[in-house]
């Protein structure tokens, strides 16, 4: 059996092979909490939902837990908020941990190879560490070896097989987004910048003055409604008519050319790049690329950039929102040729 882990900060995704079969699962990054009122708890058990007791509470996690707290007016509290995992939050953590154990089922062998791709919202290097060590530690729980696996990269291995895995694969998340550069299967550079969807969402709610008011009577930035009108959005990014519609083509404008700086920056100094002498495609994947004109808008910004490589093709990955566990499970199922072949 092979076992990816896309640990994103919005959602949970895991993808593993079990003989000829693909089994996936996603789990909303998420929980809310109820006070444990019998009917409550009524109410959970008839409509077959599954749930935790912690002291005076019911615990709602992972998916569909975002509707309940729609729901019931309560706060949907994110297990890894902005791509970090939390620090004075034991209850966040163990539901965290909870979550993680659910997507991975027993290994086949013990010390299975997991390549996990986990949240990454910090600019600074060692924080990234931790996170990743965070998650190793929870991975070695349950039996498997962890592997980290960029997000670029991974999208490389979905979706470049045509062109040998060569090419820049970009990962546009909801806490960061990054690029990487990669020649004939093998990573020749990343960039990564801790700004993503969430940034947008954030800011195209208070530059519009969208708020909301909390049941308690308190008035909140209305991210989640900003973050909606970017689904419903119908036009060009490009030439923008509305001013709403100005904002938002701004702001995705902002994302991209952060990303393509950085990437033009850390491009430029890697050791392998002379190997590169042909033009290359650009595949992206990732929520925030789902919207209307956002393939044109990066192709337009590629032209203002100057990479260290030609690109002659930009591309949205054809494989989804599983793009980045795909790729993480080819790397696995790569990596266990050798074994099959000497079996």
């Amino acid at each position: 059996m092979s076992i990816a882990l896309d640990l994103g900060t919005f959602r949970f995704r895991s993808l593993r092979r079990i003989g000829e079969n693909l089994l996936s699962r996603q789990d909303r990054a998420g929980y809310c909490v109820l006070p444990a009122l019998a009917s409550y708890e009524q109410l959970l058990r008839n409509g077959g939902v599954e749930f935790a007791r912690c002291d005076d509470s019911l615990i709602l996690m992972g998916e569909g837990s975002d509707d309940f707290a729609a729901l019931f007016q309560l706060d949907f509290i994110p297990v890894v908020p902005n791509g970090s995992i939390p620090t004075n939050d034991p209850l966040s953590r163990q539901v965290l941990a909870a979550i993680v154990d659910a997507m991975l089922p027993d290994p086949v062998a013990p010390g299975e190879t997991c390549y996990v791709t986990p949240p990454s919202g910090s600019e600074h290097s060692e924080e990234r560490k931790t996170t990743e060590e965070f998650f190793g530690r929870l991975i070695r729980l349950r039996g498997f070896t962890p592997k980290v696996m960029p997000a670029g990269m991974a999208v490389v291995l979905a979706d470049l097989v045509d062109t040998g895995f060569t090419g820049i694969g970009m990962s546009f998340g909801a806490s960061s987004c990054d690029a990487v550069l990669a020649w004939r299967g093998v990573e020749v550079a990343t960039a990564h910048i801790a700004k993503g969807g969430n940034w947008i969402d954030h800011t195209l709610a208070n530059e519009s003055d969208r708020y909301i008011w909390s049941p308690s009577g308190e008035r909140l930035l209305d991210v989640e409604g900003a973050a909606k009108s970017k689904v419903d959005f119908r036009g060009s990014l490009l030439e923008p008519s509305a001013r709403s519609d100005q904002l938002l083509a701004t702001l995705y404008r902002d994302l991209i050319a952060t990303l393509l700086q950085k990437a033009a920056r850390d491009f430029s100094v890697a050791p392998r790049l002379n190997e590169i002498r042909r033009p290359i495609p650009v595949v992206c994947a990732g929520g925030p690329t789902q919207i209307d004109g956002f393939l044109d808008l990066l192709a337009s910004a590629l032209t203002s950039v100057a990479l260290p490589v030609e690109v002659n093709e930009v591309r949205h990955t054809a494989s989804g929102d599983f793009a980045v566990a795909r790729g993480s499970l080819i790397a696995a199922e790569l990596e266990l040729q050798p074994q099959r072949q000497a079996a």
